[in-house]
């Protein structure tokens, strides 16, 4: 049986290029993992890394989804974040080195609210089910914003309307506008651990 020869325009043995190469490429660039371009084109993380891999790119932040929201939708978001949200800004050790972990999330047994809350925030957050400790307890559910531009959109928009969590969502403000005034993957310093301290009082 003689063996298949693939002609393509970069000659014999070429690899063809998928439909989805220049949405990927263009992904890669903006610093986006292949697992998330396989999301967004409908290919597997291990097919798009075989396509793009040698694609150089420089990491930076990506950018929030979350849109500019209507002051009801302010207030509404608040409401939700002051009595079943929590603002989290804490340090974490990995592989010997100090991080800062920061997210706001909000948790409610009922998730269609969450989906709603989801659709507010134009797509923006990770929606999962809690596991249940007693099979007696409904599910809980949890929405939950890591991104730092998102956060910063977020907080700002509904800071006003807080009043439980305000001081804490001013301090991670505080925190998240100073990192994203310097570059990316710039090392955390001993002004930023002082965020979580002050958090912490």
């Amino acid at each position: 049986m003689t063996p298949l020869r693939i002609e393509t325009s970069d000659g014999p043995f070429a690899v063809r290029k998928p439909e989805w190469y220049e949405k990927a490429r263009t992904l890669r660039l903006q610093g986006y993992s292949f697992y998330e371009i396989g999301r967004v084109v409908g290919a597997k993380p291990h097919t798009v890394y075989h396509h793009i891999r040698d694609i150089k790119y420089e990491r930076r932040r990506k950018p929030t989804q979350i849109p500019i929201l209507s002051e009801t939708e302010r207030a509404y978001i608040a409401c939700m974040v002051d009595t079943e949200g929590a603002i989290h800004l804490s340090t974490q050790k990995s592989h010997g080195k100090t991080h800062v972990e920061h997210w706001v999330t909000i948790s409610n047994t009922n998730k269609e609210l969450l989906e709603h809350g989801k659709y507010i925030l134009g797509g923006e957050g990770w929606l999962r089910s809690e596991p249940r400790r007693n099979s007696r307890h409904r599910m809980r559910y949890e929405l939950t914003v890591y991104k730092e531009s998102s956060l910063v959109v977020l907080v700002q928009q509904i800071l006003p309307f807080l009043i439980v969590k305000k001081k804490q969502a001013t301090i991670l403000l505080q925190y998240l506008e100073s990192r994203l005034s310097k570059p990316y993957h710039t090392p955390y310093s001993e002004s930023d651990y002082h965020y979580v301290e002050k958090l912490k009082l």
